[in-house]
């Protein structure tokens, strides 16, 4: 469990250092609760980037860093079935064996296929 938000700027600091590219992340959900004092632990890392190329450049930069891709399980699918808007939303969960920590990255589908 991530306990403080000094934790995900550690993180990120040292995803930072292996980032080829630099790219824009933008933290949601547990993580923006945590830093703002509204929740005492948060047991995963949900961020969301622009593009496609941005979201395979996190991807690296998450492997590189030690993070091990995961396939979401059925308990994301209803994430693409509540999405309102044009497309559904893509999920791509990554761990850290060393750490309980998780982090997922999301892009919308149009995004992605250029759309």
């Amino acid at each position: 469990m991530i306990t403080n938000f000094k934790q995900i700027e550690l993180l990120f600091k040292e995803i930072d250092t292996v980032m080829h590219n630099k790219i824009k992340v933008y933290a949601i959900g547990g993580a923006v609760l945590l830093e703002q004092g509204l929740k005492v632990t948060t047991k995963d890392i949900d961020v969301v980037v622009e593009t496609k190329n941005e979201f395979i450049e996190l991807q690296h930069s998450l492997q590189k860093t030690g993070f091990k891709p995961q396939i979401p399980g059925k308990e994301y699918s209803r994430m693409n079935r509540e999405r309102r808007g044009p497309a559904p939303i893509f999920h791509s969960i990554f761990f850290l064996p060393s750490r309980t920590t998780f982090l997922m990255g999301s892009f919308l589908k149009e995004e992605l296929l250029g759309e």
